[in-house]
């Protein structure tokens, strides 16, 4: 499944109303959901557009979700962390494509959507 968000109004002469300035994708396996991307524009970063992409994907999967960074990537971490996501594992990256160190961060997921869930299959 994925999310896109189009810029409505463009304010800045770079971000054009047809453009895709962000975008999320997520998949499902039979025992763990993944984000596999997490996309915002650069020039359309730091406005929001992140946290309502994440927010989206709570709302779609609100049993919770995994997805993997690069441990180089500060900034990703931060944002995850930032927002609720916890740090789960740290590779040395022998097993991605890029050979890179990489983060395995876990959403898992809200709680009183659980609970509901849980009191409905009673």
């Amino acid at each position: 499944m994925k999310f896109t968000i189009r810029q409505a109004n463009a304010a800045d002469s770079e971000m054009k109303p047809d453009r895709i300035t962000g975008f999320a994708a997520i998949h499902d396996e039979p025992e763990k959901i993944w984000l596999d991307h997490l996309y915002i524009a650069p020039i359309a970063q730091g406005l929001g557009l992140g946290s309502a992409l994440l927010d989206k994907v709570r709302t779609q999967r609100p049993q919770g979700f995994s997805l993997w960074t690069f441990q180089q990537n500060r900034g990703a971490r931060r944002f995850y962390e930032r927002h609720g996501l916890t740090l789960a594992r740290l590779t040395d990256g022998r097993d991605n494509e890029e050979k890179l160190p990489d983060a395995l961060y876990v959403w898992s997921g809200d709680k009183n959507e659980q609970n509901d869930r849980e009191g409905s299959n009673a």
